[in-house]
């Protein structure tokens, strides 16, 4: 189970506040622009097919299609998203479904609705592992999921993972969890890892 909890209201509302920018135009796409070019700098192509596992309401995806990334989509399962519609403005390209990157063949299906295909050269977690702690049995099923939508013979290492190693959740106002790099790492060493 997450130590955020993507089905609780409150746990959302902090989540996203932290990314407004103060002006009262809401969030800061700048920050997801800066997480696309992290990845991007990994050597991915513009004709690569991406999935963004814990896409929340899809600024990652819409940084990627703003920076000439067509194929990008993502995924997410929090019923914030799915119960409370016109509450979160979701970009295109994001699949809601009831557990992301562990669905087994519904989630596969689907996949292959929205984006023509069930495999990806990249696989991407936004922030995802940070809401979990590390010993969580989910977790090591979060990691065999992307290894099971990444295409046939692309490397593990096109696996990346985005997370935030100095989560603060007396800053943040949401539970999350916060290790080092190297321990990120230390869970999947043949996958990619960047702090965000």
């Amino acid at each position: 189970m997450p130590l955020f909890d993507g089905n609780d209201a409150a746990h959302w509302a902090a989540h996203y506040s932290w990314a407004v920018d103060g002006s009262g135009n809401g969030v800061d796409t700048s920050m997801y622009a800066a997480r696309w070019a992290q990845v991007q700098a990994l050597g991915v192509a513009a004709s690569d097919r991406i999935i963004v596992g814990g896409a929340g309401t899809g600024y990652l995806v819409a940084a990627a299609h703003d920076a000439g990334f067509p194929n990008c989509w993502g995924i997410d399962a929090s019923t914030q998203l799915t119960d409370t519609p016109g509450r979160f403005q979701i970009a295109n390209g994001v699949l809601l479904v009831d557990r992301p990157m562990q669905g087994g063949g519904g989630t596969l299906a689907r996949l292959r609705q929205l984006t023509g295909d069930d495999e990806f050269q990249w696989v991407v977690t936004e922030d995802l592992l940070t809401c979990y702690d590390p010993s969580d049995p989910d977790v090591a099923d979060i990691f065999a999921a992307c290894e099971t939508v990444l295409a046939a013979g692309e490397p593990l290492t096109q696996i990346v993972h985005l997370v935030s190693c100095d989560w603060d959740p007396a800053f943040i106002a949401a539970p999350g969890f916060s290790q080092s790099l190297a321990q990120w790492q230390a869970l999947a060493p043949a996958h990619t890892w960047l702090e965000i």
